[in-house]
């Protein structure tokens, strides 16, 4: 929920809760905050995430393809007015390749006070399709970027902190290494924790949604 302007997780935020309510109490007749976030929690769909190889500009993942309008309304279920844009992504190798699929940035509105549209977003990337030994590889030259390994039970084989935006993480499993990213403008979100929470309650949740269909 939001109080007090602290987002707090229905899930691993427990503490954090306590405090948000402790100032709001403390704060008597102060402004009120906007209604309270709900997280879930990540239920793939069946369908798998498959790679074709070699992969190709044509064949490359569909971003945008990637999570469903359900698999994030789990993840959020006070998500509403879903839209996707594709996001062209640089592949640098023995060539430049643009490709236009390779990445999705998905909007979506969560409740407010006041009222406001596309306040929540959701950014996934693919940056390696391939045999593994060479996502592996494209991505421990990625992790040179990033920042701390995040602990395997999102079921990658690994992920690592973005050390920018602490709500990006970047992983790889099988042949794919992605990341994801998001934030939010719901009114409470401009606490210092906002990235790290969204990252743990969201992002999270989008890799584990991701991971459970490579297989």
């Amino acid at each position: 929920m939001l109080a007090g302007g602290f987002l707090v997780s229905l899930r691993g935020w427990r503490a954090l809760g306590s405090i948000a309510l402790a100032v709001a109490a403390l704060a008597g007749c102060g402004p009120v905050g906007p209604p309270g976030i709900t997280f879930g929690e990540a239920v793939p769909a069946a369908t798998a995430i498959t790679a074709t190889l070699p992969a190709t500009d044509a064949n490359w993942p569909d971003a945008c393809a990637v999570l469903t309008d359900a698999e994030i309304t789990a993840i959020l279920p006070q998500a509403t007015n879903l839209t996707r844009t594709p996001q062209t992504v640089q592949i640098v190798g023995d060539t430049v390749r643009n490709i236009a699929q390779g990445g999705c940035l998905f909007t979506f509105d969560l409740p407010d006070l006041p009222d406001s549209s596309d306040n929540a977003k959701i950014t996934v990337t693919f940056s390696s399709v391939g045999e593994e030994a060479a996502v592996a590889a494209h991505y421990a030259d990625m992790k040179r970027f990033t920042g701390d390994p995040v602990a395997p039970e999102w079921g990658a084989t690994e992920c690592t902190y973005g050390k920018i935006i602490e709500s990006t993480v970047a992983c790889y499993r099988g042949n794919f290494a992605f990341s994801v990213s998001g934030d939010s403008t719901v009114g409470g979100l401009d606490n210092p924790a906002r990235f790290q929470i969204w990252r743990d309650e969201v992002s999270a949740e989008v890799v584990r949604t991701l991971v459970a269909r490579m297989g």
